[in-house]
């Protein structure tokens, strides 16, 4: 029978594979390289060291460094979109919600700020994290639709008009998050304004 450890919720499942566990430590890496030195200076050669393996075992899990840059990116996306989609599920009117998800995003932005700019950043030159960036945003913007979906104001052009509207504040609110992260402020701070803005922009209730 395989291994199994615990989740966050106390379910049983399996326990990550040797090579999993190689991989997750490949990234980890290569996340705290790319915090440390940033993108440009990010080789195959310093990751494979820093997880201390050679080259050609680095090139068995990841064929270059773009690679590595979307597996990073696609292990954020994912925890991002879960956590935006997932507000809904609380007993909680629509501000509510999109309050929770803004901190939600907030926590994501300060865990693994690094990624998320080089997502930013590398999107419109690098097709496969172009990609991976445009889904994820879709994904937000969706389930935003989705959250605020009969708790913005009753005018019917404002219905009419929400996903473009969402969109626009997806795309502020990722800006806000960036300009923060980049600059080292209190990304605490950002958080009331965001949801202010939501708010009153969406007339949320």
């Amino acid at each position: 029978m395989p291994p199994y450890v615990y989740d966050e919720h106390g379910r049983r499942v399996a326990a990550p594979s040797k090579g999993e566990r190689r991989e997750r430590a490949i990234l980890d890496e290569a996340e705290r390289q790319l915090r440390d030195v940033g993108a440009d200076a990010m080789t195959v050669e310093s990751i494979a060291n820093a997880a201390g393996i050679t080259r050609a075992a680095l090139y068995f899990y990841f064929r270059s460094k773009n690679d590595v840059l979307a597996a990073l990116v696609r292990r954020a996306a994912v925890e991002m979109t879960s956590g935006v989609a997932t507000s809904d599920q609380l007993d909680a009117s629509p501000a509510k919600a999109i309050a929770e998800a803004i901190r939600r995003t907030s926590l994501l932005w300060k865990a693994h700020g690094a990624v998320l700019r080089a997502a930013v950043d590398l999107a419109p030159g690098v097709p496969v994290i172009g990609e991976l960036w445009g889904d994820a945003r879709g994904q937000i913007e969706r389930s935003a639709v989705d959250l605020v979906r009969g708790g913005a104001g009753d005018d019917p052009a404002e219905t009419d008009n929400l996903p473009a509207m969402v969109r626009a504040l997806v795309g502020m609110t990722e800006r806000e998050f960036y300009v923060a992260s980049s600059r080292g402020e209190d990304i605490d701070q950002v958080v009331e304004t965001l949801q202010l803005v939501w708010n009153r922009s969406l007339r949320l209730r």
